[in-house]
């Protein structure tokens, strides 16, 4: 049950600690794995040989950066491994994991990357309402779903679908075309500056009045976003997905309402929903334990860190 609970929670445990908390309660040992992620620490890798702002290069330096910035994400990969294998804060780079998938984007930006990749892992364990707005607010959000394309003048729906449909509501889950057409509309004039500060471009925002989910105003992106948190369904979507990633397999409705209303009542505060999800007879059943396919990165950190393996060319 203690491997169970560090293979969901974390990647794995190693024997000698296994043995040193075996005859701690579930509840030590879960206050355990919070109280070693509690502290935030920013991953960072040298990014000064990558200037931001490449216009004015000539074509053959911009291969040459072109190349490099190929090589710096390889690079983040295998840090980010490492780190992942090696961290104390097991449970916070668990969940920055889980939400690496939820907030997926493909981007050649090593900057883009590791901004995203912060702020997940800053807010794994806080508050999902404020990791949404900021993700929504990165260059890598802005860019891979063409909200800086997104003008007055012709509005560009994709983040505005995606942010209902993959981050917040789920798909067909209580929105129309009508509400992305208008939440589109308030997410207009979105953008970022050259060193990847958000920038909001009145010209290009649509101030006119917009009806969204049943609510009308001169609506912004931001009040779409607190909006969309004001959602049941919001908190039911991201209540689903833990509940799939931790104890993977089906639970009850009522068990899903339960977890639904802990985490919607404590504003999205992640920390408590995951608490309750690790405490509860679900996760601990042995119906849960052994039922998950690790992903490739977990099965590979898992080992790294359960065995103390040396890669000679990670």
């Amino acid at each position: 049950h203690i491997q169970h609970l560090y293979h969901r929670a974390g990647f794995g445990i190693q024997p000698s600690l296994l043995v040193s908390i075996e005859k701690l309660s579930r509840e030590e040992i879960v206050d355990g794995l919070f109280n070693s992620s509690k502290k935030f620490e920013a991953f960072n890798i040298d990014l000064s040989d990558l200037p931001i702002d490449t216009s004015g290069l000539s074509k053959s330096k911009k291969q040459e950066l072109r190349k490099l910035s190929r090589k710096k994400i390889f690079e983040l990969d295998v840090l980010w491994m490492k780190r992942m294998s090696e961290t104390e804060a097991v449970l916070r780079e668990k969940i920055t994991f889980f939400f690496h998938d939820h907030f997926a984007v493909r981007m050649n930006s090593p900057h883009a990357n590791l901004h995203l990749n912060n702020i997940l892992r800053e807010h794994a364990l806080g508050n999902f309402g404020t990791m949404l707005m900021e993700v929504s607010k990165s260059p890598a959000m802005i860019a891979f779903l063409n909200n800086k394309q997104n003008r007055k003048s012709s509005p560009n729906e994709n983040f505005a679908r995606e942010v209902m449909e993959l981050f917040t509501l789920g798909r067909d889950n209580g929105y129309t075309e009508n509400d992305i057409h208008e939440a589109a509309r308030a997410f207009t004039g979105w953008s970022f500056t050259n060193d990847g500060t958000f920038e909001f471009n009145t010209y290009f925002h649509d101030d006119g009045e917009k009806t969204f989910l049943g609510e009308t105003g001169n609506f912004k992106g931001e009040d779409i976003i607190e909006i969309l948190l004001k959602q049941k369904q919001t908190a039911q979507y991201l209540t689903e997905k833990l509940v799939d990633f931790l104890i993977s397999r089906p639970i009850s409705d009522e068990s899903i309402e339960r977890f639904t209303t802990i985490f919607f009542e404590n504003s999205y505060n992640l920390s408590i929903l995951i608490k309750e999800i690790l405490l509860s007879d679900e996760f601990d059943s042995e119906e849960s334990i052994g039922c998950r396919i690790k992903s490739p990165t977990e099965l590979i950190v898992g080992l790294t860190r359960q065995f103390k393996i040396d890669f000679k060319d990670p």
